[in-house]
């Protein structure tokens, strides 16, 4: 596929369009750029080109052709529009999750079946026994490469429902008559007037925090009746925008007196904090995951004529694994809390910095595009037009 940029630059086609079932199943269709850049740093033409059911313009005309019957409609939805648009892979992410559930809750009684061994009065003999141990494993594993699999396509699945909504919003932006550079905020729409209720996860306790107590009361009402625009929680201080992009402009400000600046290190010491907990959130989350392993045995092994372990003992150490269970899926869920906030925090200070960079160039710089490259065009140049250039030269 050539580059609509550079009709010199060839990307390989994506070999995830003619991969096998067991090679979208466990990734393999990847080890081919995997292992050339552990080898040798990548070059843009090693880059995949984009798969085919997911380009931009496959996408926005699938969604602009269900919406358009949409709109043939009394009620037309633009949920309904969606869905129809994405309704193949929506199946395919129901599938797997079912298929994971069944995964998840067949160990349950394999193991209890492994531990029924132990009982002397039990019928089922030792290759029996091997063989349900067995099959818990290769349950286990199929759990994982299905989980892998359906988070990839709700990955997928996410940008795609983006960029058809984007596109559709445009569409009708695109057929308003409104001037660009006139204001599309009224005195009375001024968000400064807007009062919004405080957020109520900064005055949460822990508890509250772990298993996202704080947001019931917004689930509620929300279930009731439709949430109004007052009713929508003010944003969190410390992840205001001002917040966050002055913090990294503190660090990357630093980092230029050094000899060697470096953006990722600037990065991780304006999210240190946040750097730290999650890290935390990863050690207790692997001792939530291992540990029950060790005691599923001590409550196996109750079952052993010739254990010492008492009843009270096997029902503390199941109590135990019960709690260990419930406290992984806490600890998981304030685990991806944190991530889903760190990425947009790192993304809008990158975006900061690369538009301070952006506007410290003055003529010299626009003028030493237009002599570099060949496609320019001076009309509509604007901030993505200068970041894209300034990622493709190696001479500015």
């Amino acid at each position: 596929m050539k580059n609509s940029k550079n009709e010199d630059t060839y990307f390989p086609p994506n070999p995830e369009e003619s991969a096998n079932f067991f090679n979208k199943l466990v990734f393999l269709w990847i080890q081919g750029i995997m292992t050339k850049g552990a080898k040798v740093p990548l070059q843009e033409q090693d880059v995949f080109s984009c798969h085919k059911n997911f380009r931009s313009e496959e996408l926005t005309e699938k969604g602009k052709f269900y919406w358009d019957k949409e709109l043939q409609n009394s009620s037309p939805s633009l949920a309904r529009a969606l869905i129809r648009a994405n309704l193949r892979i929506l199946i395919v992410i129901i599938i797997q999750a079912l298929t994971i559930s069944v995964f998840l809750l067949a160990p349950t009684v394999l193991v209890s079946r492994i531990s029924s061994y132990f009982d002397p009065g039990s019928d089922i003999t030792q290759n029996e026994a091997i063989m349900y141990g067995c099959t818990m494993c290769g349950v286990n594993v199929l759990y994982v490469a299905f989980r892998n699999v359906m988070f990839w396509n709700i990955h997928l699945l996410g940008p795609t429902l983006r960029v058809q909504t984007s596109a559709l919003v445009y569409n009708k932006i695109s057929r308003l008559d409104i001037p660009f550079h006139s204001p599309a905020m009224t005195s009375s729409d001024d968000p400064k007037k807007t009062s919004f209720p405080p957020y109520p996860e900064e005055s949460a306790n822990f508890f509250s925090r772990m298993i996202f107590w704080w947001i019931q009361d917004i689930l509620i009402k929300g279930s009731k009746s439709p949430l109004q625009e007052s009713d929508v929680f003010a944003c969190p201080t410390k992840l205001e925008s001002k917040t966050v992009t002055n913090r990294v402009n503190y660090y990357w400000a630093k980092e230029k007196r050094k000899k060697k600046p470096s953006l990722g290190r600037a990065l991780v010491k304006a999210n240190l904090k946040i750097l730290i907990k999650i890290l935390i959130q990863c050690v207790i989350e692997s001792i939530f995951l291992l540990a029950p392993t060790v005691l599923v045995s001590k409550v196996s092994s109750y079952f052993d004529p010739n254990s010492t372990i008492t009843q009270r003992e096997a029902l503390i150490y199941g109590c135990v694994l019960f709690a260990m269970n419930a406290g992984y899926v806490a600890v998981r869920n304030a685990l991806y809390w944190n991530l889903h906030r760190l990425g947009p925090t790192m993304r809008i200070q990158a975006s900061t910095l690369v538009y301070n960079k952006v506007r410290s160039y003055k003529f010299c710089f626009l003028y030493k595009l237009k002599t570099t490259f060949r496609y320019w065009k001076p009309e509509g140049f604007g901030v993505p037009e200068a970041v894209y250039h300034m990622s493709i030269t190696k001479n500015l």
